[in-house]
């Protein structure tokens, strides 16, 4: 290729890219029209506008927003994520007390909070309005779901957990407006985001916004784990496993070694 021609030649495959981000709604509709896509006279001006498009739509649209209708099912990120977090929080089709993990049957105390499916709270007080608008569920439905008479079916355990997750995913696109995390990194700060919103703390905060993701990783290992319970502390290995996107043998302890300090 000629020199002389590749400005033109990068400037006509960024257009296409667009284009074909266009029509499966994959980048900003403004992309490439209100906001114009500048000089590509380089490779390096093509990645950087390419990375910037993509930041913007996951900025807007959350985790999915790279996905297409070509991405097969098990790699989209909505199903990435929901094999994480089932396998983290677990699948309880019945309600179950989350102070003691035993199942609840009519009439039997309760210590902590009725909870169902993949940690959804019973108690919480808009329990009944989402289990109302998502599945139609009356007052008494409800109440037969906390006391144990009722079960949710499959489907309704994924469809209350993927309304329930945004919350997290909230909670991730307020704190990080500006910051490019792949879907790895996005899918474990969700997954401590669902567990404890506080664990999104000012440091671990911090430390990702200014780039430092060891920093970060150092912060889910050993500063999101504050009671210093065991089973948490191998999720917290496997959030930073996630987060560290492939790196792990870089930037994590060997497992062994890290759990040592738990007995």
């Amino acid at each position: 290729m000629s020199s002389s021609r590749t400005p033109q030649v990068l400037k006509e495959w960024a257009t296409q890219y667009l284009a074909n981000r266009h029509r499966q709604g994959n980048v900003p509709p403004s992309a490439g029209v209100t906001s114009p896509i500048g000089d590509v006279k380089t490779a390096s001006d093509l990645l950087e506008m390419v990375f910037g498009v993509n930041r913007q739509q996951q900025i807007r649209k959350g985790g999915g927003a790279l996905d297409t209708v070509n991405t097969p099912v098990e790699k989209t990120y909505g199903e990435r994520r929901y094999s994480f977090l089932s396998r983290e929080e677990g699948i309880r089709r019945r309600a179950y007390d989350d102070a003691t993990g035993k199942p609840i049957t009519p009439g039997s105390a309760v210590s902590g909070n009725p909870t169902v499916g993949i940690g959804f709270n019973l108690n919480r007080p808009d329990a009944p309005k989402v289990l109302q608008s998502l599945f139609g569920y009356s007052d008494q439905d409800v109440q037969a779901l906390k006391t144990g008479q009722k079960q949710l079916s499959p489907i309704e355990v994924r469809k209350l957990f993927d309304h329930t997750a945004q919350e997290a995913e909230s909670i991730i696109s307020n704190k990080f407006k500006n910051v490019p995390l792949n879907d790895n990194q996005r899918i474990a700060l969700v997954s401590l985001a669902f567990n404890n919103p506080a664990l999104i703390g000012p440091k671990l905060t911090q430390a990702i916004s200014e780039g430092n993701f060891e920093g970060a990783i150092q912060e889910i290992l050993h500063n999101s784990n504050r009671k210093k319970h065991k089973g948490i502390a191998r999720r917290r290995y496997r959030e930073a496993h996630l987060f560290s996107s492939g790196n792990g043998k870089k930037l994590l302890p060997d497992f062994a070694q890290y759990m040592n300090q738990y007995g």
